[in-house]
């Protein structure tokens, strides 16, 4: 590589121990266009070599979201400060170069998981409402957790990962690009619209309360079903490829949002198990002869002892947690 300034002064430069009259001479230097891959190329080397502290990583995601939001787009001869180094005047794509550089060193040192996703986690008896940046609005189930790109209006297409339950209103955008929800046996894709996904114990299930989805299987031959109207219902499990299709009551499966268990004609063994599922505990009974009963009905669901007291006044049984 050809250049016509010193190495020495540009690392110098870097580590802010140049002259005043120097750093004239290097700002009139950058405003070659033939200097800017020179410049960044040693900018990075000496990053390389210069890490001297331990960076807050919150706030500079914080930071670095802010410099991407409308109001701080970029500008032509803006006064961009750089960490440890003096101020110099940027273009649009010398901004773009330092902020891929950025990137890059600090995906090496923390690892792109992180650097690139959010993640969001419930525990047991929890369930937490999350607006994304989209205008999208998702309310986690217990036991429950999404992972949410950095800068989901930045992507070509906005798509997120989920174990759990959840349920999501989904914000249409102008340009109709499309919103992916991604599970272990099956993904989601909407326009704009209202459903809720249940993503446990080896199997997937997707109710639709509003608007229209395409579901797909993760197996290789990836079936597709279309739900289209409120109560269309898909399922798909481990041991079988198939979606299983059909319509429901949408209402049994998005009550638990306003911290109520809805049931209809259900198995008792499925209804401790959806106890279960938000609580983190095994629930037994003496009589086990009620395994073959069912259950309809609507559960309080913010106190577990309210719950356990409930079933055990309906079937004339004690049902207890397990120790």
């Amino acid at each position: 590589m050809s250049y016509n300034i010193d190495q020495e002064l540009l690392y110098r430069y870097f580590a802010g121990q140049t002259t005043p009259l120097e750093n004239t001479g290097i700002e009139q230097w950058l405003e070659k266009e033939e200097s800017e891959e020179i410049f960044f190329y040693f900018l990075e080397k000496w990053e390389r070599r210069n890490l001297q502290y331990m960076p807050d990583k919150n706030l500079g995601f914080q930071r670095f979201e802010r410099r991407l939001e409308p109001e701080h787009q970029f500008k032509r001869n803006k006064l961009i400060e750089l960490t440890r180094f003096p101020s110099f005047k940027l273009h649009r794509r010398w901004w773009l170069i330092a902020a891929s550089v950025i990137i890059l060193v600090v995906a090496a040192w923390m690892g792109s998981e992180q650097l690139l996703y959010k993640h969001y986690v419930t525990r047991y008896g929890e369930t937490m409402t999350l607006v994304l940046e989209d205008g999208s609005r998702v309310v986690l189930n217990a036991n429950s957790s999404l992972k949410v790109p950095r800068w989901l209006n930045f992507a070509n297409q906005r798509e997120v990962w989920m174990t759990g339950e959840a349920f999501f209103n989904i914000e249409s955008k102008l340009d109709r690009s499309k919103f992916l929800v991604h599970t272990h046996n099956l993904h989601v894709e909407v326009l704009g619209t209202r459903f809720n996904v249940t993503d446990r114990r080896d199997a997937t299930k997707v109710v639709l309360q509003e608007g229209r989805v395409k579901v797909t299987a993760n197996h290789k031959e990836g079936e597709i079903a279309m739900l289209e109207k409120a109560g269309d219902y898909a399922e798909v499990q481990v041991q079988t490829p198939e979606i299983i299709t059909r319509t429901v009551d949408e209402s049994l499966y998005t009550t638990w949002q306003e911290k109520r268990l809805k049931f209809k004609e259900t198995p008792l063994p499925q209804v401790l198990q959806t106890i279960e599922d938000y609580y983190g505990i095994e629930i037994i009974t003496e009589d086990t002869t009620l395994f073959d009963r069912k259950f309809s009905g609507t559960l309080p669901n913010n106190d577990l002892d309210i719950i356990l007291q409930a079933l055990s006044n309906i079937y004339g049984s004690g049902f207890v947690r397990s120790n």
